[in-house]
């Protein structure tokens, strides 16, 4: 057990501080970057299932006086849910309690508070990060970025591109082509409408740019935003 002792904070034990350099401690929750791409919940048993459903299809064309095509729907993978549990605790010396000059040295449960929310906030996005590894995957058996998604009726779907493109106003629109075109569960066309665009720290300028512009910011055009 790792314990905060005198000595982890003996240079707040005589008032000579001019200020404490520290981490935000507080507006955790409402800072959470997740909760802008994914949706959050809450659980009130120890699993949650999803199950796909799909079918029946397209309606046939039925002749006058004949019988009318039954059709049939078929159930799809399931995918469960289950909660994981964090938990951390700081534990202080009486001597490192009594002897401390600044009350903002220790902050303990803004401390717990902050490591809980950013715990919470790294765990969801490894969902990101991993959702090309095939080591975490879905209730198909695949990850979540995959080119094999299955449908209950048969064939597959992707929720990928074949070939990766750096951020740009084409890499854009091929993206959101693909979303007009995703099938649903019954493996019809069915569509969705982009409504984030998640992306690496590193490439915010850039996606400025193309969401930004009122005109193609193509070089050469002069109309990408100042």
């Amino acid at each position: 057990m790792q314990t905060i002792f005198s000595s982890d904070i003996y240079q707040s034990f005589k008032e000579t501080l001019d200020s404490i350099v520290d981490d935000k401690l507080t507006e955790n929750e409402s800072s959470l970057v997740c909760k802008k791409w994914m949706k959050v919940g809450s659980m009130d048993e120890a699993y949650v299932d999803d199950l796909e459903m799909g079918g029946p299809g397209l309606a046939n064309e039925t002749g006058e006086g004949t019988e009318i095509g039954t059709g049939s729907i078929r159930e799809g993978f399931l995918t469960r849910y289950t909660p994981s549990k964090f938990a951390l605790k700081l534990v202080v010396t009486d001597e490192a309690l009594e002897d401390n000059k600044y009350p903002e040295t220790l902050r303990l449960a803004k401390r717990l508070d902050r490591a809980i929310y950013k715990t919470f906030d790294i765990d969801n996005t490894n969902i990101l990060i991993r959702a090309q590894n095939a080591s975490y995957t879905g209730g198909d058996g695949v990850p979540l970025a995959s080119a094999s998604h299955t449908l209950p009726n048969g064939g597959t779907w992707s929720n990928t591109l074949a070939t990766p493109l750096a951020p740009s106003r084409i890499a854009l629109i091929t993206v959101i082509s693909l979303l007009k075109k995703i099938p649903g569960h019954d493996g019809l066309t069915d569509g969705v409408e982009p409504k984030k665009i998640v992306h690496p720290t590193e490439q915010w300028g850039v996606w400025a740019g193309i969401l930004g512009s009122t005109l193609a910011p193509e070089p050469g055009n002069f109309a990408e935003i100042n």
